[in-house]
């Protein structure tokens, strides 16, 4: 296989990788690196001590029946808390549209007021009299 350059690649990689020991066939069916044992085959379908197999099983599903009711007990737990913030954030919902409608309500009165003037009536002294005023020290302004 050439790609324009006259190198043959397979021919050269083949060469340079053929006695490579990271690449290649190994014999004797140990594909393990150095320095590391074979695998062992474990015969999974028999058992030699059926009692502790028993017990261990036993001990498994105890575990499994008390994790399970842990995580029934947290997802309740879970649920419940779900609930109440479903509550708050529907109790918020309805404050807020409250004071969204009473904001709109002040906004609306300010746009019919006239600029400049004030909201009460007020007038000015019709008879043009001056009246007393006393102050809480008992001084008298006139």
């Amino acid at each position: 296989m050439s790609f324009g350059l006259g190198i043959d690649w397979a021919n050269l990689c083949a060469q340079r990788t053929c006695n490579h020991p990271n690449f290649g066939w190994r014999s004797g069916g140990n594909g393990n690196p150095p320095g590391f044992q074979p695998r062992t085959e474990q015969n999974q379908g028999q058992s030699s001590g059926g009692d502790n197999d028993t017990k261990e099983i036993k001990d498994i599903l105890a575990t499994q029946t008390q994790l399970l009711t842990q995580l029934n007990s947290k997802d309740q737990e879970t649920q419940n808390r779900l609930r109440e913030h479903d509550t708050i954030l529907k109790n918020q919902q309805s404050a807020f549209l409250d004071l969204q409608r009473v904001v709109g309500d002040m906004a609306k009165k300010m746009e019919e007021r006239p600029m400049g003037s004030f909201s009460g009536g007020t007038e000015m002294n019709p008879k043009a009299i001056l009246k007393a005023v006393t102050t809480r020290s008992g001084k008298g302004e006139k």
